[in-house]
């Protein structure tokens, strides 16, 4: 297995993880692109709307928001393994950086460059990404998956509707509105009577921070018993974390419950609720499932975790797009990120939570 080669980007803003210090697994040679990687017997991939040519084995972009968490290393780390078994298929990773205009103009220069006949895109801006992703990639014959964030403004659809046409499928789920209404409703059935709930998110606008604040605003309305009194955007670093999870304790000494959109928002939070003196005055709810989760699980500091799957879907992801470049009908959206529903998950939107006395069921991704 080789990485495909990068040209030199065409705008500035353009972060790629090139290297072998900073891609797990980093090949011993370098990789087959543009023309003379297109030999071979040609395959039509039918995109619901439009149908594209692809030949040769595929040469992936995976067009990551960033690379400053748990859950997008595991992602890193997983997709060497995963490209591996396609045969003489190659893969670059782009750093997003978690702004929408560096990932924006990152898959810009991919889809104008001809290096790339597939992308994997868990996207910052669903709207922003929209027209290249779905309309300028298939036109010059890139398969796109879209992955976790659906786009063109479908973020806050529930199942099939996640998928855009134009687009090879959509794998993610775990992040819904649906999902996030449902956890938010199992924190009020496990603390009855009047609660202050402060909320550490996401970047501002992304897909799953939309999802997270129209399920807020539809639980809130159907129980007012749950206040919430601070929400705050992080960029899903520890350290912003902590900053952020401070101010809200300081501004609101009165809560009871921090919800926590990241496991590494967790970090944080649970940093500064030591630091405040406020163990066991206020619970911790947790998203991600990463070992660190467990441990806190283990050690009582938060009070339950619901998955995430950052290995399963990556390599779902790049499984899939196998199967089409092989001339393999695929399914236009797999829900729970690609992984099979945990027993006594929530058969229409795949909510299920981990507590300290069903953790040993679960295996975390990151």
């Amino acid at each position: 297995m080789t990485h495909a080669r990068l040209r030199k980007p065409a705008a500035a803003g353009l972060a790629v993880l090139a290297t072998c210090t900073l891609v797990a697994g980093c090949s011993r040679g370098p990789g087959t692109t543009g023309a003379a990687a297109s030999g071979g017997e040609q395959v039509e991939i039918d995109l619901g709307d439009q149908t594209v040519t692809v030949s040769g084995p595929p040469r992936i972009a995976v067009v990551l928001p960033g690379t400053n968490n748990s859950y997008l290393q595991a992602q890193i780390d997983e997709v060497e393994d995963a490209v591996a078994d396609i045969d003489g298929a190659t893969y670059t990773v782009f750093d997003g950086k978690f702004d929408p205009t560096t990932q924006f103009n990152a898959l810009t220069n991919i889809v104008q460059g001809g290096q790339y006949n597939a992308i994997l895109l868990p996207s910052l801006d669903s709207n922003l990404n929209c027209n290249v992703a779905s309309q300028v990639a298939p036109e010059n014959d890139i398969v796109v998956v879209a992955m976790t964030t659906a786009l063109c403004g479908r973020t806050t659809n529930e199942g099939e509707e996640l998928w855009q046409p134009g687009t090879l499928t959509y794998l993610g789920g775990v992040d819904t509105v649906d999902y996030w209404t449902d956890y938010l409703e199992y924190v009020i059935a496990e603390n009855p009577g009047e609660q202050k709930m402060v909320v550490l998110k996401g970047p501002d606008n992304i897909g799953i921070t939309i999802n997270l604040d129209a399920a807020i605003e539809k639980v809130t309305a159907e129980h007012p018993e749950l206040e919430i009194v601070g929400e705050a955007n992080t960029d899903y670093s520890i350290p912003d974390g902590n900053e952020k999870a401070t101010s809200l304790l300081q501004a609101h000494p009165d809560a009871t419950i921090i919800f926590s959109a990241y496991v590494t928002l967790t970090q944080g939070a649970v940093q500064a609720v030591e630091a405040a003196g406020l163990q066991g005055d206020v619970k911790i709810y947790d998203k991600g499932s990463s070992e660190y989760s467990f441990e806190q699980l283990a050690a009582g500091t938060i009070e339950a975790t619901a998955p995430e799957y950052p290995r399963t879907i990556v390599r779902k992801a790049v499984e899939v797009l196998g199967q089409a470049f092989a001339g393999e009908e695929v399914e236009r959206f797999y829900p729970n990120s690609g992984a099979p529903l945990p027993e006594g998950a929530d058969p229409e939107t795949g909510f299920f939570v981990i507590t300290e006395d069903t953790a040993a069921d679960f295996e975390p991704e990151s």
